[in-house]
């Protein structure tokens, strides 16, 4: 049998070659999500090791205030939304008028969650809800996402799930009051568009809980740099054995 590819008169052992380097050319490398005990200096170098990144400290999304219930907060970063549940401990009575039916921004110290911001004070909270669903866009590629988290895991289990993987804060042992801890997602590829869940589970693969909330701060978003196609150098050396091929075929001929 005879293949023909864009007029190359080609045999199967040229289509197996093919084959070969599209199946390299299209490896996957997979996401990953790291949750490590916070420290000022390991937050400072992964944020250091990004060439170039958008960021969100809430600072200017003040003053405290709970988010209106069915909209979500727009950021540099992307936009900011309840996962969902009615929260209704603590947190959510201590600011007046807030429902505890969306995130919420915050200042001070509001039951163990804190800013991390040198020189901040506001925060983006929970609000004792499920959790907090994050829309991740910058409006350029992005492959990196890095961001503080305060006062997470204290009765529940928190659940970070990014790019169809998860990673959990608490397995097996509650965290003190206020922990906080610094969150590192590493996708697999540059994506324009992503989705990050934080959700409270009553245990691990629990059900959902409410009222032991925990908040975000300091997120920086890696921005991609834009290179040749990573399957161009093997597509080229396959047209090169592709030419090859044709002239030994043409001397056989």
């Amino acid at each position: 049998m005879v293949w023909y590819i864009n007029s190359i008169r080609l045999k199967p052992l040229s289509i197996a070659v093919l084959a070969t380097v599209l199946a390299f050319s299209n490896a996957a490398i997979a996401t990953t999500i790291s949750i490590n005990e916070y420290t000022s200096g390991a937050y400072g170098s992964a944020v250091a090791g990004l060439s170039n990144f958008a960021s969100e400290d809430f600072e200017m999304a003040g003053p405290e205030r709970e988010i209106a219930f069915g909209t979500a907060l727009p950021t540099d970063v992307g936009t900011f939304e309840t996962v969902g549940g009615t929260g209704s401990g603590g947190t959510v009575k201590g600011l007046s008028g807030n429902t505890g039916r969306n995130v919420a921004i915050r200042d001070g110290n509001v039951f163990g969650r804190v800013n991390t911001t040198s020189g901040g004070s506001f925060f983006l909270d929970s609000n004792d809800t499920h959790g907090i669903s994050w829309d991740v866009s910058t409006g350029s590629m992005f492959d990196t996402i890095v961001f503080t988290l305060t006062d997470a895991s204290e009765f529940s289990f928190l659940r970070v799930t990014a790019d169809g993987i998860s990673a959990e804060q608490r397995v097996g042992r509650r965290l003190s009051d206020g922990n906080t801890s610094l969150v590192e997602i590493i996708l697999g590829t540059a994506m324009s568009s992503l989705t990050v869940e934080l959700t409270n589970f009553s245990a691990s693969g629990g059900t959902r809980l409410t009222n032991d909330g925990f908040s975000i701060d300091d997120t920086a978003v890696g921005l991609a740099a834009v290179p040749l196609p990573a399957s161009l150098p093997l597509l080229v050396a396959g047209a090169g054995l592709f030419a090859v091929i044709r002239r030994k075929q043409r001397k056989a001929a």
